[in-house]
This record gives C-alpha cells, structure tokens and sequence, in this order.
C-alpha cells in the first residue's frame, strides 16, 4: 500500500510538473472552493450571532481595512509580471516592452529582483503601518465604529493581520512567477478554509467581533510563514537578500508599479468602497444583503477568472522565451472560453441566486429583480472585459490606469447621486453605467493591439525599447 500511495504520488507531481497550467486553474478551484464553503457556513453564522446591524459592521470594517492594501500601490503584481519575464528569459534577448526591465536572466535575475523587492516591501509595509497608527488611535474613536463596537485592540490585531498579509505577497509574487501559481492558490484556499474555522470557533463560544478578529489574525500569520517557507524550499538558496541593491532596478520597479497602484486604486471604488459607502448613506443594516450579493458574484466569476487569470504568467513565459505562436492559442482560446463562462455565471446570477439566499441564509430581504438585473449586467460586463486586459499586462503593458480610476470614481459619483433617490438599486445602476463607459469597451480595444501585434506578425507583442 506505501508503494502505491508512493507511485500515486509521484504520478501525481510529474502530471503537475508538466501540465502547470491546468495546476493552476485545478488549484485556483480548490481556492474558490475553500471559499464557498467558508462563506456558506460562516456568513449566517455572523448575522445569526452579531445581528444584522453589527454583521453589517463587521462586513464595513473588513472593506475599510482593505483600503489599507492599497499601499501595495501594484507592486505585487508588477513584481510578480517581472519574476515571469525574467525567469524564462533568453540569454541576449532584447525583446521586451518598456515595463519589463532589463535584468540578468534565470536565477541570477531573480535573486537581484528579490532583493530590490524586499527593500520595496519593507517601506510599504512601513508606510501601512503608520496609516493604520493614525486610523486607529486618531480617527476611529470619533467615530461610531469604534466604541462600543470595535475597541482599539480588535483595530490592533486586524492592522497586524494586514500587515502579515503584506509580506506574504513578496514571496506570493514570486511563486507566481516562476510557475508554481498553483502552490501559491493552493495555500491560500488552506488559509482561507483555517480563517473560517477559527470564525466558527469564535462564534460558537461567544467571543464576538473580538473572536473574529483573533481569527483573522492567525490565519495571516499562518499563510505568511506558508508562502516564505515554500519560496524558501524551491529556490534552494538561490534567491537571497544581498545587501548591495540595484538602485536602478529599485527606482524602476516603483516606477512600474505606479499604474498598478493607481489602477488599484480604482478598483478599490469600484468594489470594495461600496460596502462602507453604502452603510453611510443607506444605514449598516442595507450593507448585509449587498454584501451577501458581492460575495455570490465574486465566488462565481472568481471560478472562471481561475482559469483566465492563471494564463498570464505563462503568456508572459512564452513570449519571453520565443514562442509566440502558443502564445496566440493561448490567448485566443482563452477569450473565447472566458467569455462563454462569464456569460453563463452572469445568468446563473440572476435567476439562481435568490433560491441560494433562501436556503443559504434563510427568509429575508434580498436585491430586488430589478436590482440583481442590473448587479448580474454589470458583473457581465466587467469580468468579459477583464480576460482581453489579463494578456496585455502579461505582455508588459498597462494601459488601464486612467481608466480604471476613471470606472471608480464615476461608480461612487453614482452611487452618492443615485442612492438616495432609488436606494439599494442605485449602487448595481451606477456600476453598470461606469463600466460601460470605461473599461468594456476600453480593455478589449488594447487587447486587439496586443493580438494584432501577435497575429500580424507573428513575433512577440514586446517591441523592443
């Protein structure tokens, strides 16, 4: 029986060796998985034992926190887009976009990527931890989510929490990189199954929001020491902190960062602003039935960007390396198929989730037809837009900076005009409306420059610079 479990088991790495991709994607479901079951079992449980007033709270808490991860300003991703690039790059290359830098290739590229980094991390983390100081002990306590229902320790511990989750991403960024997307999701769907059980065992022995707050702590804690160990056993000494950093490299990793982080920024307003927006205009209770629609459409359209959005790095791979006649399979099937899915969630949305609620959370308000119409149509929109722009920032561009901030903040200019007047409808309305005149007509244009450059020609869509 060891023999067998032994051969099953090699088997099963060399199918994963080969077959990265598919990994990934497998991988990516076991993420959303973990996630669903988390949601299914610890949302109720929430407004069950705080109350639909406090849950809705604790759900505009968790968005107000996220805010802080804006301070990553895009460096993991431009990071991780980086780490791709260099770590398939041939020797003598000069086929790059102005946003993949110029670095040695293979191991020795990415031990000096590595290092410039950490010096970058470190001074993000930095600058989150003084915004959190200032949030927590001179905002918050003339505000009304502090007394009475978030003391400055829970503040505390899910600053702590945040911070852990900024270190993780160094080493995130990297496994994703260098191909083992599909270890990086899979830790992370174990971090997100070990956060939902600790919020069981909070709420089932009564320790409250305070519960909650330990728990997610813990879980941060947990996943950093995960991803720094798994680099750690990959690399085999062969990504170290030097002490002598490339201040060229430095100086332009901030500099590529900057549209991610700005890009971010409005994403930020787009989804997550929402939750706490709408609790200052509408009142906290509104927040839980909203928040119980994200968490539907997020889940579902995450289970197919698990396929899309695991195709960037190897994209990147490709071209890197030459082949770019895959690449334009890749892209090619990968749209087609997004697309087609995207479609199918989006009807799965508003005719399947109702029924879900009814079972999942019990009788209660929910969005109204009307308003799951227009939430269904604006996540239709947005994630078919969003499979054109995953393979050109693979490519070494990102163009949608302006554009994405634009999508926000035209959102919550429409959320605070609309609201008001219609109430819970006018945030689905206002989303709809932005996408439409920004990023689902904006991002498949700069993805057919992209295949234009790939199907034209026949060489990569990295001109040289």
């Amino acid at each position: 029986m060891r023999i067998q479990a032994l051969r099953a088991g090699g088997w099963l790495m060399e199918w994963v060796r080969t077959h990265p991709a598919r990994a990934s994607v497998l991988a990516g479901w076991y993420q959303q998985g973990c996630g669903i079951i988390g949601a299914i079992v610890s949302i109720p449980l929430i407004i069950h034992s705080l109350g639909e007033t406090m849950a809705g709270l604790w759900f505009a808490l968790i968005g107000i926190l996220t805010l802080f991860s804006l301070t990553d300003f895009g460096f993991s991703m431009a990071i991780s887009r980086q780490a791709a690039y260099t770590f398939k790059l041939q020797l003598g290359s000069e086929s790059r976009q102005a946003d993949l830098l110029a670095t040695k290739p293979g191991w020795e590229g990415l031990n000096e990527l590595y290092s410039a980094s950490y010096h970058i991390f470190l001074w993000v983390t930095a600058v989150a931890g003084l915004l959190l100081i200032v949030l927590i002990f001179l905002v918050l306590p003339y505000t009304h989510l502090h007394a009475g229902h978030a003391s400055t320790a829970v503040w505390s511990m899910m600053g702590v929490s945040l911070l852990a989750t900024f270190q993780s991403r160094l080493s995130q960024a990297f496994l994703e990189g260098i191909g083992y997307m599909y270890l990086n999701r899979f830790i992370a769907g174990s971090y997100i199954i070990l956060w939902n059980l600790l919020n069981i065992a909070a709420l089932s022995l009564g320790f409250g929001i305070e519960g909650l707050a330990v728990g997610i702590l813990t879980a941060s804690l947990a996943q950093y020491l995960a991803v720094h160990l798994a680099l750690r056993k990959i690399a085999s000494g062969r990504i170290q902190r030097t002490r002598q950093l490339g201040r060229n490299l430095v100086g332009q990793l901030w500099r590529v960062a900057v549209p991610y982080g700005i890009a971010g920024s409005g994403g930020y307003l787009v989804s997550t602003a929402q939750p706490p927006l709408l609790a200052l205009l509408l009142g906290p209770a509104v927040v839980t039935p909203y928040y119980i629609a994200l968490r539907i459409g997020d889940t579902f359209n995450a289970a197919v960007s698990q396929i899309t959005s695991s195709q960037g790095p190897f994209f990147t791979h490709e071209t890197a390396s030459g082949a770019y006649e895959a690449g334009k399979r890749r892209f090619k099937r990968t749209l087609i198929i997004g697309c087609i899915l995207h479609g199918c969630v989006a009807l799965a949305i508003y005719f399947g989730a109702p029924t879900l609620v009814y079972y999942w959370i019990g009788p209660g308000e929910f969005l109204s037809k009307n308003a799951l119409l227009l939430f269904s149509l604006n996540y239709l929109a947005g994630t078919c837009a969003a499979v054109s722009a995953i393979f050109v920032l693979a490519s070494g561009r990102n163009p949608f900076a302006l554009t994405t901030v634009l999508h926000g903040v035209l959102t919550v200019a429409g959320i605070l005009v609309f609201c008001p007047k219609l109430g819970l409808i006018g945030a689905p309305l206002a989303s709809l409306l932005a996408v439409l005149l920004t990023n689902f007509w904006y991002c498949p244009y700069q993805g057919w420059i992209t295949w234009k450059a790939l199907h034209s020609t026949g060489s990569s869509p990295l001109p040289a610079v």
